[in-house]
């Protein structure tokens, strides 16, 4: 029986950095946001001179629940429509 979806439906599909027997199973998910944390500081060299320099803070180490983040966090292949 074929699954009936909208036109233009497009399913991105994550799959887990891990070996294929630890991976736990395929969860549908909802589109996780990754927040970088990027910065930009401005600094002065030795010669007096300004340049910039591009920082970045640690990302969260938990997601929600049901994103797809979490899911392949979790050795889980994420599928979100």
């Amino acid at each position: 029986m074929p699954l009936e979806l909208p036109e233009g439906t497009f399913f991105n599909v994550n799959f887990p950095c891990c070996a294929p027997d630890e991976v736990k199973g395929v969860r549908v998910t909802e589109q996780g946001k990754l927040e970088s944390g990027l910065s930009v500081e401005k600094r002065t060299d030795g010669r007096g001179l300004p340049y910039y320099w591009l920082t970045f803070r640690e990302r969260l180490s938990t997601f929600a629940q049901d994103s797809d983040l979490n899911a392949v966090g979790q050795n889980h292949v994420s599928v979100t429509p």
